[in-house]
């Protein structure tokens, strides 16, 4: 018997296992992998991820990975102009501003810390179903992948970090996937991109929008490539992902620069749940985190940072249920109030982000008016180490300053 079951040992379920053992929580985390193991994914690790590993005093560990601390981020718009943002830290401020750390290593690295604090980790075991008596949770079956054994695990609370297709929010909550909130993106690593820096590279290109395309240094001369684009636009227009790849590293923007280029291995893709509507995150008895809560960021396609802030508040509140022995949904409701107080207004704007960002002249005009005024250059800044508010992006005066500038 179990304080807590935590189905996925991603950094959603990590984070949640390492702050509620921490707590004094008798934990099992599971995992249907065997780590290492890789997750498709853009491999950036934002501020918002910066702060969790720090107040896990495991940003020092972290950092030193084989991995890019960045500098900048490069946008480029549907015109192909250009223009080079620093990430300018706050005063007396002497930690990262970011990281690109492959995440075949983050998740090692959080899953060995895991492994090394809470009670008992399982790994290639599937969780299949949340299990009840008389109405309430009380524990999860699975089988263990490589033999095929049935097996149940009791405890009163479970928390669901197993992903985009979440077992804990289907079979526990009865939550249905929504592809109007999805996104799709592909990655590729490449050796030898020319011309990448210690930053970033956004473009949204007129060929991938209402998307993006990324180039991300992760060390190594190794370069995460890859795109992303909204689910519906992507069905509705009959678009095959791996074709606008080729299609794009092709065109005159980015042909040179892939020319010495080659890739190290197959293009894959991946589902994005994205958190531009907001959902219940709590039942009785259950908890959900991370991609499971579908809580990525409509504009950025960022989910690590959230996903550990999702598992410090889930930590929080499996405490106090515990504690309380209270493990009533109206109790757990306070869980997704710490979510939304944290996370939801920045979702919502994003959202809307997402949605200006269809718009390419719009994009275009800002990009252009950027490139050209270091006023500019630093709001943006501002907005992306959250010293000034990215809901400035949404107020049409911000609009008006940089059109009379």
């Amino acid at each position: 018997m179990y304080d807590c079951i935590i189905a996925g040992a991603g950094p959603a379920g990590t984070s949640t296992a390492l702050f509620a053992a921490r707590s004094g929580l008798k934990v099992l985390l599971l995992d249907r992998a065997v780590f290492p193991r890789d997750k498709i994914c853009g491999d950036a690790l934002s501020g918002k991820c910066i702060t969790i590993l720090d107040q896990l005093n495991l940003l020092d560990e972290v950092s030193a990975l084989t991995g890019v601390h960045l500098k900048s981020i490069l946008f480029s718009a549907p015109d192909t102009t250009e223009v080079e943002v620093p990430l300018l830290a706050k005063p007396g401020y002497d930690k990262p501003l970011g990281i690109v750390v492959k995440r075949l290593d983050f998740d090692q690295f959080m899953f060995k810390k895991a492994l090394a604090e809470v009670a008992e980790t399982i790994q290639g075991f599937k969780v299949t179903d949340v299990l009840r008596e008389n109405g309430m949770v009380c524990g999860v079956r699975g089988f263990y992948i490589q033999t095929g054994q049935v097996a149940e695990f009791r405890a009163p609370l479970i928390v669901g970090a197993d992903g985009s297709n979440s077992v804990i929010a289907v079979k526990g909550l009865g939550l249905e996937k929504d592809s109007r909130q999805r996104a799709v993106a592909v990655r590729q690593y490449w050796r030898a991109v020319s011309g990448v820096k210690d930053w970033l590279e956004l473009h949204f290109s007129a060929a991938v929008n209402p998307g993006y395309f990324w180039i991300f240094p992760v060390g190594e001369d190794v370069y995460n490539v890859g795109l992303g684009m909204p689910f519906g636009y992507i069905r509705k227009n009959n678009i095959d992902l791996r074709r606008k790849f080729a299609e794009i590293i092709s065109q005159p923007q980015f042909r040179e620069r892939f020319r010495p280029a080659a890739p190290i291995d197959s293009l894959s893709g991946w589902n994005l749940p994205l958190g531009s509507r907001w959902q219940a995150m709590h039942g009785q008895g259950i908890l959900l985190t991370g991609d499971a809560a579908s809580l990525i960021d409509p504009f950025a396609g960022e989910g690590i940072g959230n996903a550990l802030f999702s598992g410090k508040f889930a930590a929080r509140i499996l405490h106090q249920a515990t504690d309380e022995k209270n493990y009533s949904a109206a109790s757990l409701s306070a869980y997704d109030g710490l979510v939304k107080q944290k996370l939801n207004a920045e979702l919502k704007i994003s959202t809307r982000l997402q949605q200006l960002g269809q718009y390419q002249w719009l994009l275009n005009y800002v990009i252009r008016r950027a490139k050209h005024s270091p006023e500019i250059r630093s709001l943006i800044s501002g907005m992306l180490n959250n010293s000034v508010p990215k809901n400035l992006l949404t107020n049409p005066l911000f609009y008006l300053k940089v059109l009379f500038q």
